[in-house]
């Protein structure tokens, strides 16, 4: 009977020992890391465009209309 307990106690502790090296690996987060950081700057560039879009195109037309050519 001691001997089965000391043989699952011992399985137990390599299990554990497993996890955690497993929990400390970090080869992936490296490319999360980028992958968020590609995300966020994907949403900033369009909150810019949607933010600034109408601006920008009324800018470009007043300095068209200045130089008196129609943008197509």
């Amino acid at each position: 009977m001691k001997e089965t307990f000391l043989k699952e106690w011992v399985t137990g502790q390599v299990m554990l020992q497993d996890l955690a090296r497993r929990l400390n690996r970090q080869e992936g987060q490296t490319a999360v890391e980028y992958g968020l950081i590609v995300g966020f700057v994907a949403l900033a560039v369009v909150a810019a465009f949607t933010l600034l879009g109408g601006r920008v195109r009324d800018a470009i037309n007043a300095v068209a209309n200045a130089i008196n050519v129609r943008p197509q």
